[in-house]
């Protein structure tokens, strides 16, 4: 967990008088899938949990938050994915926001879909269906994202998925130099693990083995005070996590 902003925490070591970081993730299905098209990847409490609240950003050089499923943007995906779609989500900058708050003009987290996927959900936002506020309706009392749990969670859970992970993650300075690092995983047949599994699971796994060995210090802290570096990246390598790392040249 936290990779994103591991990475970004790298970005600012990295890139002298960085202004700017954005984080776009994504878990997806391979291929487009269902009415939605997406299907669970975790769980669907966990899907609507980030789908409302709020997302806490660096915006203008201060810490602000922004309702979650809004600010729709088009993201290139890489590869042959074409044109997806991204907005902001609650909780994918976890305390990162606040750790670089005053140090940076921007900071924000965008979660990535196929499109069309971003007008379908805010429709039902809404309407009020993932409302937690309970509702009377056949004579009982029920909050509206209990019923869509129970209706919609089955119909989104295909089982075993082949999905794909994506995550690009920009660190730029005021003229747009800086550096990108970019993954795009698959499920792993060999293992049956999935994207999600792997890319969430590993990183975790490489953290462990750096407290267990020594090579960080023993205590608790937040993922972009871990200090991870190009040896992180080796490990993440050598378990089959691919991360490409892209000089910016800016304007």
């Amino acid at each position: 967990p936290g990779l994103g902003n591991v990475l970004a925490a790298m970005a600012a070591a990295e890139v002298p008088g960085i202004r700017d970081v954005r984080i776009r993730c994504g878990g997806l299905p391979r291929r487009p899938s269902g009415p939605l098209g997406y299907a669970l990847l975790f769980s669907i409490e966990g899907l609507t949990n980030e789908y409302t609240g709020e997302a806490e950003v660096i915006r203008g050089g201060r810490l602000r938050r922004f309702e979650a499923f809004t600010e729709v943007e088009p993201f290139e995906g890489p590869g042959r994915l074409g044109t997806l779609e991204c907005f902001f989500t609650s909780g994918g900058t976890s305390t990162a926001a606040a750790t670089f708050a005053g140090r940076l003009r921007t900071y924000d987290y965008k979660t990535i879909r196929y499109p069309g996927h971003f007008e379908k959900v805010r429709a039902m936002i809404d309407l009020g269906l993932l409302s937690l506020d309970p509702v009377r309706a056949g004579g009982v009392e029920v909050a509206p994202r209990a019923v869509f749990h129970a209706a919609a969670g089955p119909r989104l859970d295909r089982g075993t998925v082949e999905d794909l992970a994506i995550l690009r993650v920009e660190g730029t300075d005021a003229r747009g130099r800086g550096v990108r690092y970019e993954m795009l995983e698959r499920f792993d047949p060999r293992t049956g693990f999935s994207a999600m599994e792997r890319t969430t699971g590993y990183p975790a796994a490489v953290t462990a083995s750096d407290l267990a060995f020594g090579r960080l210090p023993p205590g608790a802290r937040t993922p972009e005070r871990l200090g991870y570096g190009k040896a992180h990246l080796a490990d993440l390598r050598r378990r089959g996590i691919r991360i490409r790392r892209t000089e910016l040249r800016g304007r």
